[in-house]
Formats: structure tokens, sequence, C-alpha cells
């Protein structure tokens, strides 16, 4: 039988995504979460105790070869049996659990191949918040009793990332790296790398396969079975998760671990840079991108000049500045100047006494009046840091 296929991940990394382009392949059959590695450490645990009488030397505690080659036989027996009735010849297993205990794994499977998922901590972050309302533990995700969620899913990301790096640093060569980021963007360049490695052919319709075939969907695949294709919508979603919420030990921690992974780093401008261009509106050549342009030359460079000069002339010269960023259209920022009236474009790391992030949809509801600054707070479509007294001011510059 050949040799089978693990992907190595945490929760809501894009796992999913792998998985069904790993079955979209004509010769690889990769099923909904299995969680062979529980079945497998029972089965193991079981036959120590039963077989105990035949094979004394056996213990709970012990890796016994005929033991091992028993569990091993009978995950082959399960998994190539659905592997046949797809009509493949390879099984794929994608199983959040396999990460539990690699070493038991790769005792099971020793010539395997394995490819190992990341994804950025924040983005991370933001997609186990969406699910929060639901519960985490039933997608895999154990995180301390502490009240502050951000800190802990950022200190549960730097342990199952350390886990990867590890596990890839001993095996490296049977192991493929990939990035969640990079495979939604560059499909074309990282799969036939990840075939490749696998000894496979690549499909030159493996994308168009992926959502055109008939797939088994399990739990946790409700959002893909209506996706007709892949989407770089939630690249960069992390900008929205507070960057002040992460203890600043975890955080020394995360960065080192993404400089390892050449991803961006968290610093105290975290929140004000813009998405990745893949995630944003003003895509270059656009007619958007020429309407977002101009509206916010309008909003930025007349409308709100006038009215941060009008508040400042009745009396209100406050010495407090605040950071607009709207991070899906602009590279740069804005600064609202309340003591001399003046708005001004900066960079993105420009320093101020509060800054406020957002996207343009939620800038165009508080123009139009559908929301208002503090309600777009709370709902978590902007993200506040600094002085609150300060950004108190905004609010009364978009009065209608």
């Amino acid at each position: 039988m050949e040799q089978p296929i693990f992907i190595l991940c945490h929760p809501k990394s894009g796992s999913t995504l792998l998985r069904i382009i790993m079955n979209a392949h004509p010769e690889i059959a990769c099923p909904p979460e299995a969680h062979l590695l529980i079945y497998g450490v029972a089965m193991h645990q079981t036959l120590s105790v039963t077989e105990r009488n035949a094979l004394p030397e056996a213990s709970l505690d012990d890796f016994n070869e005929e033991i091992i080659s028993q569990v091993r036989e009978s995950l082959n027996t399960i998994m190539g049996r659905h592997t046949q009735r797809s009509g493949k010849r390879i099984w794929c297993d994608k199983s959040v659990t396999s990460l539990y205990d690699t070493d038991f794994l790769k005792k099971l499977f020793p010539d395997a191949k394995f490819v190992v998922l990341y994804r950025h901590c924040m983005d991370f972050i933001h997609s186990a918040l969406e699910v929060a309302r639901y519960g985490w533990e039933e997608i895999g995700i154990k995180v301390n009793d502490s009240a502050n969620h951000v800190d802990s899913l950022a200190h549960f990301w730097e342990i199952e990332t350390s886990k990867l790096l590890d596990f890839h640093e001993e095996y490296s060569e049977q192991t493929h790296i990939l990035c969640y980021e990079r495979l939604v963007t560059e499909p074309q360049h990282v799969l036939p790398q990840l075939f490749e490695f696998l000894g496979l052919e690549f499909p030159d319709n493996i994308i168009e396969a992926t959502f055109s075939n008939d797939h088994q969907f399990g739990a946790g695949d409700a959002k893909v079975q209506f996706t007709t294709g892949i989407e770089t919508e939630n690249l960069g979603k992390g900008r929205f998760v507070p960057r002040d919420k992460i203890e600043r030990t975890t955080e020394r921690k995360v960065n080192a671990l993404l400089g390892q992974l050449d991803y961006e780093t968290i610093d105290a401008h975290w929140n004000s840079r813009s998405l990745p261009m893949a995630a944003r509106i003003d895509q270059p050549g656009s007619e958007e991108a020429k309407v977002v342009g101009q509206e916010l030359e309008r909003l930025f460079g007349q409308m709100l000049p006038i009215r941060l000069s009008a508040f400042s002339q009745n009396g209100s010269r406050q010495a407090r500045t605040v950071k607009l960023s709207i991070l899906d259209c602009t590279d740069q920022s804005y600064i609202l100047d309340f003591h001399s009236g003046k708005c001004m474009a900066v960079a993105a790391d420009e320093p101020a006494d509060t800054s406020l992030s957002f996207r343009y949809s939620t800038l165009r509801e508080i123009i139009e009046g559908k929301t208002n600054p503090g309600k777009a707070v709370s709902d978590g479509k902007i993200i506040m840091s600094g002085d609150v007294e300060a950004a108190g001011l905004v609010p009364q510059l978009f009065e209608h």
C-alpha cells in the first residue's frame, strides 16, 4: 500500500481548503476529519491490556512493535476501503487532533509524508473569535480560564505552532511547509511544489476540480460547501484583533515564531497598517479604486478640515490628536488635530493620542448615518487604542 499523507495543523488554520484541494487530486482520497490518531491511541491502549498475556513486555507506556503493527494495519484497512471506494490509491488524513501526539503518529507511520500548514497568529485569533459564541472545545481549541480570550488564543497558537516547527525540524525530509496566506494568493505557484514533494503530477485543473468535484463533508466544513473558489477576503482580518489585549510576554513568544516563519510581527502599530493587497478594495487600475480615492479626497481634503477648523474656533482647542486608518483601501492614515484644526495624511505608524482603525464600508455607514463611531466600536467594526477621551471627540465631526 502507498504510504499515507498527513496534514498537520491547528484549528482555524485554513486546513479545510487544503483538504478539499488534496481530495480533488485524482490520486488522493482525503475525507473529513476522522481523528485517526485518537482512534489509534485508544486501540493501542486496549491492545496493550488485552495482549499482555501474549506479549508480557507490552504495557500502556511502551510502544510494542507487534501492537503498533496491529494498529497500523487496522487504520490502513479503514482508510484503504475509503480510498478504494473513491477510486484513488493514496489516503490522506486531515485531523487537527493529529498534533496531539506526533511521536506516536510517527511510530505508526514512519514513512508517511507530512504537510505542515501555518497561518498568521492574528488571523487565527480573529477566525477563532468568530466561532467563540459556539464554544472552542468542539473545534479542538483548548484555552485556559483567563477572561482575556485574545491572549489565551495567542498562547494556544504559540504552543501549537511550536509543535509544528519542532516536528518539521526533526523530520524535515518528510515534511513540506505550506502557509495559508500563500495558498490562497499564489495557488498556481505553491501547489505544484506541494505535489512535487508528494511525488505526484500537478493537474492543471486542480483549482477548478476543487470546487466542482463532489466532496464528502463533515464537522467544520459548513462554510466550504457554499464556496465556489479560493477567497482572499479573510486575509488580514487579524488587523481587527486589538494588539493591546495580548500580554507582552505572550507577544514576545509569538513574535519569535512569526519571525521564523517570515510573517509580519506584532508591534504598537499593528492595528493601523493596511490589509494585504489581495484583501483590499482598491485594486490597482480598478474603477472602485478611483471612486474610493475621490471619496477619501472629498472627506479628508474638504469636509473634515472644515469641521475641524470650526470645532477648534468654537473654543474647543483641546491638545488631542486622533489617527484614522482605513485598512482596506489606502496605505496612509489621517491625523485629526483638534488643537490646530488640521487634517493631515500621514504614515500608518505615525503616533497619535488615539488610533481608530476600520474598513471603508464602516466609514461609509458612519457618513451615511447608518451607524455611529460608538456603535461601530462596540460591534467590533472599529479597533480603538489610546486615549478614550480623545476618541470621544470624533463622533462630533460626523454629526448630521
